[in-house]
């Protein structure tokens, strides 16, 4: 997803058909993205700009966590774990350009070069698994339901 990228929603559809309609999408670009990460030799740079597209597709499945139900608070605990683990590497990578003086710094890039190997490890058994992708599209395009609109009874 580009930065300032905006989802086109059709207003003749409800929420949930316009999310098993677009979402699937959002899922592969990230997956797409995150492969390359995880397959390049990426830097905290690359890891902070995935972190901000992980961090955007959350988000916006949190958004219809009502149309989903509770399905999908596994999928939103994987990526806030990504993001988590990408929160820190962006730190020590942050403290490493800030900290003046050497031995700090060459501690903080080896923190960081440890950080980029876990993110591989859990890309690699949450995300990069056979089939996650389509999975992850698959549930996506699966059938929402309407959220439930809970009625107030009348007091009187």
């Amino acid at each position: 997803m580009k930065k300032n990228a905006s989802i086109r929603w059709l207003r003749s559809r409800s929420a949930a058909a316009n999310a098993a309609a677009r979402l699937p999408a959002l899922a592969a670009d990230f997956f797409s993205a995150g492969r390359a990460l995880a397959a390049a030799d990426s830097g905290p740079a690359e890891a902070h700009q995935f972190r901000i597209r992980t961090k955007r597709l959350r988000y916006t499945l949190e958004l219809f966590q009502p149309c989903y139900g509770a399905g999908l608070k596994r999928r939103l605990d994987s990526l806030r774990g990504i993001q988590q683990l990408l929160g820190e590497l962006n730190d020590l990578a942050t403290i490493a350009r800030l900290a003046n003086r050497p031995a700090i710094e060459e501690l903080m890039k080896e923190r960081v070069t440890a950080k980029i190997g876990e993110f591989r490890r859990l890309w690699g058994e949450q995300f990069d698994r056979p089939g996650a992708e389509a999975d992850w599209k698959r549930y996506l395009r699966g059938r929402p339901r309407r959220p439930v609109r809970k009625r107030v009874a009348a007091v009187g």
